[in-house]
């Protein structure tokens, strides 16, 4: 890594110069900004059985000291120290939402070789300033991958996605990984994964946590994929979170569906004791305390603050909620099993989207059961 053509020459060429010392296999990385003639005039001067790589590098002292400097022509980076081993991977990333995009941002740091794609491709322009290379579409963020990841918001977002125009299944080849972790749910998953070239492999990985767990690697990660194939996409999946074995593949989007059943019973249940409570005339800082000290504690302690300013900034909006509880039901449903409350906690998430609370965190339903009165509810 020196300053000039003629300092790479002294180092190389001069006075006790490294060239002389070269032994058969050894590799000079060169790093330095020299320029591509440079580089060839220096390789046909080294002993033929040296290899000479030129790595020039984008960025300056803090990017350096950070290990987060993009090297060469495919945006390759440093690895940091300490990053859990495994070697870096080409991984491509489409659906670059809430979710997407801090996730995204985590395996480029972690020193993957990234390219991204978005619907609206405004939302990559974050990730291409620091390294990430963006593809046109689907279809070509899938070439030279090791890794596909889709991160998007309903099947029928996934389905375009993987099958409609230039979607990426076309140009899967074999030995390629498309790793879903979306929440589209089982029967998404095996229908998708019977429409894959053979010679494909799909895992689905959906996580658990909003934007806050994503931006610091905290996800709660359920895979289903065989053991073979679960231990080839754990150290990538690593860079997100806690990575979780949940079975075959169809049982990490399964065991996302009763963890979002159960997140959805508890915002529910919090906006139903609130209701009941005040209309006894209980006050609201009674009723938090003593809820928080109770089997919807957790749900409490996280979305207290919400409640309390009746701001519902969203971490996880309301209309991805409900979308996964009509996944519940219609799970449920497909396997002979009536689950009433899931039923009922998806008609106060309708509820509440239909008062506009769509966009805003899923939490925003406490305000649409506590404010509730009898009148419009058999209005309904």
């Amino acid at each position: 890594m020196v300053a000039t053509p003629e300092a790479l020459e002294q180092v190389l060429f001069g006075t006790a110069g490294l060239a002389a010392s070269l032994l058969p296999g050894q590799i000079v990385i060169d790093m330095s900004t020299v320029g591509p003639d440079e580089i060839r005039l220096v390789s046909d001067r080294l002993p033929k059985s040296a290899v000479l790589v030129d790595a020039p590098v984008r960025g300056s002292v803090p990017q350096a000291t950070e290990r987060t400097i993009v090297v060469g022509p495919r945006n390759a980076r440093v690895r940091p120290t300490g990053n859990g081993g495994g070697s870096m991977a080409r991984v491509g990333f489409l659906g670059l939402g809430d979710m997407g995009t801090p996730m995204a941002r985590r395996l480029l740091r972690a020193g993957h070789d990234l390219v991204v794609w978005n619907r609206s491709p405004e939302r990559t322009v974050g990730l291409a300033q620091e390294g990430a290379a963006v593809a046109p579409s689907p279809a070509q963020a899938v070439v030279g991958a090791d890794f596909i990841i889709t991160m998007v918001a309903t099947p029928e977002a996934l389905e375009q996605v993987l099958f409609g125009t230039a979607g990426l299944a076309a140009s899967l080849l074999p030995g390629q990984v498309v790793i879903d972790m979306s929440t589209v749910g089982p029967d998404e998953i095996r229908s998708v994964s019977a429409r894959l070239p053979k010679s494909a492999v799909l895992v689905d990985a959906p996580v658990r946590g909003s934007v806050p767990q994503a931006t610091s690697g905290r996800l709660d990660i359920f895979v289903g994929a065989t053991d073979e194939h679960y231990e080839r996409v754990r150290p990538i999946l690593e860079s997100l979170g806690s990575v979780r074995h949940a079975g075959g593949p169809g049982s990490g989007a399964a065991m996302k569906l009763v963890a979002n059943l159960a997140l959805g019973a508890a915002i529910v249940a919090l906006g139903e004791a609130l209701s009941l409570g005040e209309s006894l005339g209980l006050e609201r800082d009674m009723l938090l305390d003593t809820l928080a000290d109770s089997p919807i504690g957790p749900m409490v302690g996280a979305k207290r603050t919400n409640v309390e300013s009746g701001q519902f900034a969203p971490t996880f909006k309301l209309r991805h909620a409900a979308k996964d509880l009509r996944l519940v039901v219609e799970a449920a449903a497909a396997r002979g099993r009536d689950l009433k409350q899931a039923r009922a906690n998806r008609t106060w998430l309708d509820e509440a989207a239909e008062h506009g609370a769509a966009d805003l965190d899923f939490s925003a339903v406490v305000a649409t059961i506590a404010e509730m009165r009898l009148s419009t509810i058999g209005s309904r």
